[in-house]
């Protein structure tokens, strides 16, 4: 792991995990300080890519279960996709919710939750019990839409 550079939020990612009393490997710490890096959501698929190529001793079994770990621990939270399946993005712990660009992957936090009013009115009509909530919008970043990309195909399905 000698050429993945250490940072502060590496170390204490690592520390919290060895709080939490899980092994705290080199490889582990290679997934970390990779995913932390990703700018936009990614899959575990791309990320194995990337691990593969800058770390090539840590097995695919390895990044899967320290991409769950860091999910588990809010370190991480999946979104998902328009076309079904779910990516990874770096979260900040606090409740928000992402807006994730079709085009790109890019997926920007938004704290505003103007859901709780809708939230009470559907407990109070169903008496349901609702513990949580996320929202993801997606549609076509600013940077996307000024170089003109175009939306997959499957966007188009999501009204």
């Amino acid at each position: 792991m000698s050429n993945i550079e250490r940072t502060l939020a590496g170390d204490a990612i690592m520390e919290k995990i060895s709080e939490a009393d899980h092994k705290v490997t080199e490889s582990r710490r290679a997934v970390v300080e990779l995913a932390l890096k990703r700018e936009h959501a990614f899959s575990a698929a791309e990320l194995y890519e990337v691990v593969k190529e800058k770390a090539p001793g840590v097995g695919r079994a390895t990044v899967f279960r320290t991409l769950d770990l860091l999910t588990s621990m809010r370190f991480l939270e999946k979104v998902h996709m328009a076309e079904g399946c779910h990516n990874y993005v770096v979260c900040a712990g606090q409740h928000h919710h992402h807006l994730i660009c079709d085009s790109c992957g890019v997926a920007l936090d938004f704290e505003d939750c103007a859901l709780n009013d809708l939230l009470q009115r559907l407990t109070a009509r169903t008496g349901f019990a609702i513990r949580g909530h996320w929202l993801e919008v997606f549609g076509k970043c600013q940077k996307c839409q000024e170089a003109n990309i175009t939306l997959p195909a499957l966007a188009g399905h999501l009204s």
